[in-house]
């Protein structure tokens, strides 16, 4: 191995799932983009198109091209978004993992809070509720294959029974 090449340890994974989503996808790189310059980490974008049918998946492949942090994997069908973004979670070589909707639903400018919280624990799930983003933290240990339904198990959790462990108001 060549010492002078550094390895490129990809500090944040962002997964995102998308179906039929060539709307959005502009606005989608053109935010998250800028918010990930602007937090100075080494990142990748992950981006499953579960199958669509418009032209999603050409797009996707057009901001790809001149960008190596962008990766794109392409589902023959749709299978569903947890099958997507359990996908993604293999494919993603992260040290931490954000999962994002392109619609832009969940605010991406809250991916910077996510990363600074991410220090402190092992799962960090955020909910949009009555009373402002609330954050569940939990300090655990699970395998990388467990992860993806693990998380959305916490998240419901949560938004059912209100666990509120920090809130950013």
């Amino acid at each position: 191995m060549d010492k002078n090449k550094k390895t490129n340890k990809v500090e944040l994974s962002i997964i995102v799932a998308m179906y039929n989503e060539e709307a959005v996808i502009p606005a989608f790189f053109e935010k998250i983009l800028s918010i990930l310059t602007n937090m100075q980490v080494t990142y990748e974008i992950v981006c499953v198109d579960d199958g669509s049918t418009d032209t999603a998946l050409s797009l996707l492949y057009q901001f790809s091209q001149p960008n190596e942090h962008i990766k794109v994997i392409s589902f023959s069908r749709n299978f569903g978004k947890e099958i997507a973004l359990s996908a993604g979670l293999d494919y993603a070589t992260g040290q931490a993992v954000v999962f994002i909707d392109a619609d832009l639903q969940d605010p991406p400018e809250l991916i910077e809070q996510f990363y600074a919280r991410w220090y402190v624990c092992e799962v960090l799930a955020g909910n949009r509720g009555l009373h402002g983003f609330q954050w569940l933290i939990v300090r655990i240990k699970i395998p990388k294959a467990d992860a993806c339904p693990i998380i959305t198990r916490l998240a419901r959790a949560a938004a059912d029974h209100q666990i509120v462990i920090g809130s950013s108001g």
